[in-house]
């Protein structure tokens, strides 16, 4: 009797852990399950502080953290909630932009003009073992910003295989070229079809609702 009730109180106290989960979150999975790489002028510039560094996307506006930025950390939180796994990787270059945007919006569209190449800081991420990439850049003049097209070039960047999420945020341009370029830089790549994205006039402080619907159903 004492083995069956030991039996029946452990049963129980397992189902209660997997339903503790929330309601869309499927069973975890097995290794490193997903990662998020992410870009951010805040990041990639001489003075960080700078409050043009700070948004991206939205330049005009001075703010403390940029959107991406909210956005990689309630992507985490949303998918730890749900007993997956997410590791982060900011992409950071050695050459930097500078922090006035007015000073940076010409070379930045020259290097993208002209194909520049980039060198980064630290180890590029191995990304052996990992199924979903989600893929956080701000788009500009309709594409990657070229520190992240020189990224995707990297030799041992590999994004075959994997499934890529599209969060991103834009001026006007929505995602541009961003998929057809992803299909050439990794055609092995495999694009979900409903990439999130955030447009300037958009705060995801004041309603991030949508964003982690978005999050639920991928």
């Amino acid at each position: 009797m004492k083995r069956t009730t030991a039996f029946l109180t452990i049963t129980a106290m397992t189902v209660g852990l997997v339903y503790s989960l929330p309601a869309w979150a499927e069973e975890p999975s097995q290794g490193k399950d997903a990662i998020a790489i992410y870009f951010l002028y805040s990041e990639n510039t001489e003075d960080k502080d700078h409050p043009d560094a700070v948004s991206s996307a939205t330049p005009y506006t001075n703010l403390e953290i940029s959107d991406l930025e909210v956005m990689t950390d309630i992507l985490k939180e949303e998918l730890e909630a749900a007993g997956r796994t997410l590791d982060t990787y900011p992409i950071i270059v050695n050459e930097k932009y500078d922090a006035d945007f007015d000073v940076m919006v010409e070379p930045a569209r020259t290097d993208i003009t002209e194909d520049r190449e980039f060198t980064f800081e630290g180890e590029l991420p191995d990304l052996e073992g990992y199924t979903d990439i989600y893929f956080g850049v701000p788009v500009w003049w309709g594409t990657y910003p070229q520190p992240v097209k020189s990224f995707l070039k990297q030799d041992g960047v590999d994004f075959s295989g994997k499934t890529v999420h599209f969060y991103n945020t834009h001026l006007g341009s929505r995602l541009g070229d961003m998929v057809n370029q992803m299909g050439t830089l990794a055609p092995e790549a495999v694009i979900a079809d409903d990439p999130f994205v955030l447009s300037a006039d958009q705060d995801i402080r004041e309603d991030d609702s949508a964003f982690r619907e978005w999050i639920q159903n991928q």
